[in-house]
Formats: structure tokens, sequence, C-alpha cells
């Protein structure tokens, strides 16, 4: 069984504002023929009439009485008080007896009493930072970012998280910063050694109030990162936002809020264990490709859990999707192009028209350059989220187009659609990667978390370990502002969310969903399985 040299990663919009306006009229516009209603002469009350009354005899005035013509019908009794007595006066024309002061009255437009508003206070205009925790000073708040890096065996392996958290707290510096402070990043690189995983944790529990975008294979030892004591001494633990986890204990670390959600459930002790495998894309291939697909599976081999972490996505396929495999081959990053001859004559063999490597971009070069040099060609060239970068033009040299690249988040080159996509592209000066857009990821969830507690609390100095996890936990929709697909980072439930690129020349295409800014949420993008993952590598990994 060869060894492979990483995992595969896997990661990943706006409100609408309405506003109603009421439009008005007025009845000044009458017709001069309309109907009006004459006052009649009885209810004349001038001096002249009561004079002339005063000499008229009581049967007089009741054949008077008698003789007055009847109102009109529908004239209101309050129209005929209000005739004016000057019989000099003109007849009102307007309808009903509405009088035309009364009318004018109607008409008129009352604009309503601007108030100001109050200016919002700035809370960091009142508030004045304290030391509160570790790694909470009145003047920072300090995070430290743990990513393999500068290993032998994959140089620069995870470079991007180290530069999407330093972007992030670049960005949150500039736009007034975290609680009325600043964010200081430190670097910790791991080196894909278990020992450093664990001095990294040590690191961040005596300086940082968090750890922020974790990219580190081989976290096999979590008890720094349970029991580290804060600043009183309470042994509650340092708050991990991880941007990936692939070794078990990280995995089910209740410290521990993945950005990329894990697909196996937890708590997890050995043997079977319960998937949730976002196979979208395949289901994509089957039903505007090629329904029958045959493929030929390259599994990262040099990590236990990487191997895991690949046939499952594979076995999720062909359990819930019905494509059948030729077989899954475990490969190392140190694997040269040679290795690859063996994996091509298989596609050519088995007639294959589907080829997938679940390792990075130069595992997809040597893949499809020994293919080019059999002349063998698939149907379907498929890479990881590892592939969406843009070293993949230079190192490719051509071989790479037409592969096909399943991200789990807006595309770099849609970051005009949303707001926090657009700030880290913009962050990351034209150099955007899959690695660093997830850590920047988990730097905002950082920042969400913090920003409850101030809402919370009203105070600026509630930031404390304790505090975060709880804040942390009750997070159970995330999208980064709507830059990734939505996951639950406390239970650990990734999302059904997807968007299939394709290499075109020396660019990333979208071709699934068509729409920019969107991606495909529907929950039947997920296969769930449940397997012993170990037991199947061992005895079925070649």
């Amino acid at each position: 069984m060869r060894k492979t040299s990483w995992i595969r990663a896997v990661a990943a919009l706006a409100a609408l504002a309405i506003a109603a306006a009421a439009c008005g009229g007025d009845n000044d516009a009458i017709d001069d023929g309309a109907t009006t209603t004459a006052a009649p002469e009885a209810a004349d009350t001038s001096e002249a009439a009561e004079d002339s009354s005063d000499e008229l005899t009581f049967e007089e005035l009741v054949e008077q009485e008698e003789a007055e013509p009847e109102a009109e019908a529908g004239a209101e009794p309050e129209a005929e008080a209000a005739v004016p007595a000057d019989a000099s006066e003109p007849e009102d024309d307007t309808p009903d007896g509405v009088t035309a002061e009364a009318d004018a009255a109607a008409a008129e437009t009352v604009e309503p009493e601007e108030v100001d508003e109050p200016e919002p206070v700035d809370i960091c205009d009142t508030a004045t930072p304290e030391a509160v925790e570790t790694g909470v000073t009145a003047e920072e708040i300090i995070v430290v970012v743990a990513a393999d890096v500068d290993t032998p065996l994959a140089p620069g392996l995870f470079q991007g998280a180290f530069d999407g958290v330093d972007a992030w707290a670049e960005h949150v510096n500039a736009t007034g910063g975290l609680a009325c402070r600043q964010v200081r990043v430190e670097q910790f690189d791991t080196v894909l050694n278990p020992n450093e995983s664990v001095n990294a944790q040590l690191f961040a529990c005596e300086n940082a109030l968090a750890m922020v975008g974790t990219t580190a294979l081989f976290v096999f030892d979590v008890t720094a990162l349970n029991s580290c004591p804060d600043s009183e001494g309470n042994g509650i633990g340092l708050p991990d936002i991880a941007q990936l986890t692939t070794e078990v204990g990280h995995q089910c670390s209740a410290n521990t809020f993945a950005v990329i959600a894990p697909q196996g459930a937890c708590p997890f002790t050995g043997g079977e264990r319960r998937y949730g495998e976002r196979v979208g894309h395949i289901r994509w291939f089957q039903e505007n490709i090629d329904p029958d697909l045959l493929g030929v599976f390259l599994v990262p081999a040099d990590l236990p859990s990487t191997r895991v972490t690949a046939v499952t996505t594979v076995q999720a396929a062909v359990e819930g999707l019905g494509i059948e495999s030729v077989g899954e081959w475990g490969i190392s990053g140190n694997d040269l192009q040679p290795v690859y001859a063996e994996f091509v004559q298989a596609i050519a063999d088995s007639g294959a028209n589907y080829a997938r490597t679940g390792s990075d971009l130069r595992s997809l070069v040597k893949f499809r350059s020994e293919a080019a040099a059999q002349g063998v060609d698939v149907e379907i060239w498929e890479c990881t989220i590892a592939c969406y970068d843009q070293a993949i033009f230079e190192t490719g040299g051509g071989v790479e187009d037409g592969t096909y690249i399943t991200i789990f988040q807006i595309p770099f080159e849609e970051a005009y659609t949303n707001a926090e996509l657009q700030a880290f592209v913009d962050g990351m000066d034209g150099n955007p990667s899959a690695f660093a857009s997830n850590a920047w990821a988990s730097g905002v969830l950082l920042q969400d978390a913090i920003n409850d507690i101030i809402d919370e609390t009203g105070d600026i100095n509630a930031i404390t370990r304790a505090n975060v996890l709880d804040a942390l936990k009750r997070i159970d929709s995330f999208d980064a502002h709507g830059m990734i697909g939505a996951t639950n980072p406390v239970a650990g439930v990734g999302n059904d969310c997807f968007v299939l690129l394709q290499i075109q020349g020396q660019e990333f295409v979208r071709i699934h969903p068509a729409e920019a800014g969107t991606m495909d949420c529907d929950p039947a993008n997920k296969v769930e399985i449940t397997m012993d993952a170990a037991a199947y590598v061992n005895d079925h990994l070649k």
C-alpha cells in the first residue's frame, strides 16, 4: 500500500431592504355643474327675518311651517346650519353640503414634524478596554494560527492558513478592531509533526485568547486544548476555531469548532461510524455527462485519517448513487510521475470514464501528465478543493485543462456578489486560495462570537475564554456572512452545498449551478453511510 501526502480538504449569500411609500389626493377639483343644495329662506336668521316673524299670528306661523319645501334627500342637518346668514354671499357650490372652508382644510397637506434621530453611540467612545483574560489586553486580542507549512514532504503545504488569518486580522483592524482592540496574530508551524501540534496548543494556552484557522494534520493529543487554564486558573480549555480537522480526537474535541465540519459523527471510539458525505457533484456527473460512471480513485495515504476521508467519499457515491469503482489506490506526496503509470493503465484496461485524485494539484498534474504520455483520457477528471489555486496554471502547463473541481463556497471570481468574500479577495492581493479562504472564515466565526458577547452583555470587557466558548456553542448556523455554505460548527455538521467548476484555459469556470453568487444546497447532495473505514482501507486500498 502506498502512502500519500496530505488530506483532501473541503470547504465551502445579502439582506434586501424593502421601502413602501403612501400617496394621497384631494377633492379640490369639483365640477362647476355639480348639484348644490340651496338653503331654505326659513333658515334665515337675519334681523329682518326676526322682525317679520314677530308680526305673524300663531296660525300664520303654522301655515308657513307647512308650506316650507322639504329638504332634499341626503342633505345633512349640519350642512343646513352652516349656511351663512348673509344672503348677499354666493351660494355654496360644494357637494353634499360640505363647506368650501372644510374642503380646503381637508385638502391641506400637513407635513410631519421632522425629528432629529440621535447619532448612534460607538461603545468604544464610552467604554475603557481592560486586560481581562490571557490573550486579551487593553490594546490587543491575540490569536494563534497553527498549520503545517514548512515541511519537506510538501513545502508550503498550508501557507494559505497563515495568509488567510493574517488577512482577516488586517481587515478587522482596518475597520475598527474587535471589542475596541486590535487583533494580533501569532503563527505556529506544526510541520506535520504531532509533537509540534501539542506545542502549538501549549503556546496558545499561555499567550492567546483562542486558536484560529488551525490546519494541522497530526492533532492526536488534545489534552491541552480541552484543559488549558484561563487567567483565573480554571481548566476550561482553549477555544479552537479550526479550518479543518482530520484526527478523531481533534474532530470530537468539545472545544473545537471546525469551519469545514468533519463528515464522521462524534463521539467515536472505533469500528463502524456514520458519515455524511457530500456527493452532489458526482450525481451531477451522472445526470449531465454519463449515467454509468466507472471510476479510478487515488487516495492520499500518508496518514490514516486522510485514507479514511477519501474512501468514505467514494463509498458514499457507490452506495448512494450506484457508481462503480475499478479500485482505490493509495498514493504518497513523494510519488513521482512514473508511479502514476499503474493508475493510468488501470483506466485503459477497465475503460473507466471517471478519474479522481483525492490529493492536491501536484498529484493531479502527475496523473494527467502520465495519462497524456500514454495517450489515455477520460470524460471526467476531478480534483479536490486543493486544486482551486492559481498555482495550478504554473504547475500544470496546460495539462490540467478540463479538470472539474468541487468547492463549497462562492467562487473567488464572483467576489462582487458577497461583501465578505470581496473583503477576503481584496486582502489576498490577487492570490486567494481555498485554504486561505476557510482560514479567513475561521476568523469571522470568532468575530461573530465576540460581537454576540458584547451585544448580550453590553460589556467590551466580557471577552473571556469561558464566554467565547459559550458564545460559540450558541452558533448553530454559520456561513461567514454568506461566503460559504452554512454549517453547524457546534454540532460538527457540514453543509449540503457545492459549486462545480471546470478549468478552461487559464480560468476556473462555473459549471453548476449556473447563476453567479449561488450554491447548490439540495439536501440530497449528502449521502449518509455507516462503515468501518479503517477496516475497509486495510482490506481494499491497493
